[in-house]
């Protein structure tokens, strides 16, 4: 894991990156950016981490504020597709309750699909569409008036080779169409 800004800190706990962040002042926004691979974390204020692996981002937060707890409802589940059509599922975001002693927090889990093969949808969640923008997902609040504002920014997908494919195959046997149709005929060679 390679730690681009210091402000962190960081220990790994069962697997699970465990995030320690400093103290803030009212809200802190995590942005989680599923746009290369593997995918990174960004905090403002506090600064970013690199995901470990390529399609599975996962991660406990520990508000810096002891005896501070989770106001909000969890867990919260989203279910985030390619398509407004809501077919095609892209990547699934899950937060759920975590703690540390005193130091209450929640737990992260964004997995995206891998080469091709969507994720499993998770039960009970919120569907929302990728746009390839920087997307609100949901506001954590704890009881210090504090909120963590969640963020994600998934890359639209790209037409795969073989969309590609057929589309150059309907372009082709178009204009072939055309030219057989055309009053002066197929064109011969002297």
């Amino acid at each position: 894991m390679r730690i681009l800004k210091s402000l962190l800190k960081i220990a790994v706990v069962a697997g699970l990156v465990v995030l320690t962040l400093p103290a803030y002042s009212a809200t802190l926004t995590i942005t989680i950016e599923d746009t290369s691979s593997p995918g990174q974390v960004l905090f403002s204020p506090g600064g970013s981490f690199t995901c470990t692996l390529p399609d599975i981002c996962g991660f406990a937060l520990i508000h810096p504020t002891a005896g501070s707890t989770v106001l909000t409802p969890l867990p919260i589940r989203f279910n985030i597709y390619d398509d407004a059509s809501m077919t095609t599922l892209s990547d699934t975001l899950s937060i759920t309750a975590a703690s540390s002693g005193s130091f209450q927090g929640f737990a992260f889990s964004f997995v995206s699909d891998s080469n091709g093969v969507p994720p499993t949808p998770l039960t009970g969640a919120t569907s929302l569409v990728e746009t390839g923008d920087v997307q609100f997902a949901t506001t954590i609040a704890f009881s210090d008036g504090k909120t963590d504002d969640i963020y994600f920014q998934s890359s639209v997908p790209e037409p795969s080779s073989g969309a590609l494919a057929i589309l150059a195959g309907l372009v082709f046997a178009t204009v072939r169409l055309r030219h057989r149709e055309s009053p002066i005929g197929p064109r011969r060679q002297a």
